[in-house]
């Protein structure tokens, strides 16, 4: 294995130990020497990487919107439907939170912590422009081939984007709400005004009704195991 390689690997294993100190105790309670111990690393090798824990804190937030941010770039550059196109961000988006719940906090506490720090601000109003911006070029296209109707593709994206994150917020504090439900419902209602035809209007609510039924489905799955 190269060096870079090596980098990279050690790296993320930092991230991941990180990640999950951060979660257990929050960014302020967490200390180095646990991050020192969950990965496993010398202290020196994560001294090699990362020279506080605040930069651990801004590598570790980065990764994790980036996480978020990739699934809406792919499906940019999709030829489907934009409603599929943004019914798809929406599950894997809900997968990615579902996957990682215990990251939802650590992104929370971010926004948080970006009233008081103006690094980690510039990083959350960095991570949100960026969403936005996507979000607007998948609504901006739907509008060109007059799958959408003509509105502002930005304001549409903001409130996508507004909806996902207090979503996000609402699991956090209910975690018995059903988020797959939840998000797939408030998406179809957002979207079915936007359609310019019956057909994509029912395209719209027939991709709403199974995307929530299987999300029910494997909910009482992972519930019955």
């Amino acid at each position: 294995m190269s060096r870079p390689e090596v980098s990279k690997e050690r790296r993320s294993q930092i991230l991941d130990a990180a990640e999950k100190v951060f979660a257990r105790n929050g960014f302020a309670q967490s200390r180095m020497e646990q991050i020192v111990a969950e990965s496993q690393l010398s202290k020196g090798a994560i001294y090699w990487y990362f020279r506080s824990k605040d930069e651990i804190i801004n590598a570790s937030l980065s990764r994790i919107f980036e996480r978020l941010l990739h699934d809406i770039a792919e499906q940019i550059e999709s030829q489907r439907p934009v409603v599929e196109r943004i019914m798809t961000v929406a599950r894997r988006a809900t997968e990615q939170i579902r996957n990682a719940r215990q990251l939802a906090g650590v992104e929370l506490e971010a926004y948080a912590m970006a009233a008081r720090s103006r690094s980690i601000r510039r990083l959350v109003r960095g991570y949100f422009d960026a969403c936005v911006d996507a979000f607007a070029m998948l609504i901006a296209d739907g509008i060109d081939k007059r799958e959408l109707r003509p509105v502002d593709p930005r304001k549409i994206a903001i409130t996508g984007v507004a909806l996902f994150e207090g979503l996000t917020l609402l699991w956090v504090v209910r975690p018995d709400l059903d988020f797959e439900e939840v998000l797939n419902d408030a998406a179809g209602l957002m979207l079915a005004p936007l359609v310019t035809s019956p057909a994509l209007h029912t395209q719209t609510r027939e991709t709403q009704v199974g995307q929530t039924r299987k999300a029910s489905r494997a909910n009482a799955k992972r519930k019955s195991d």
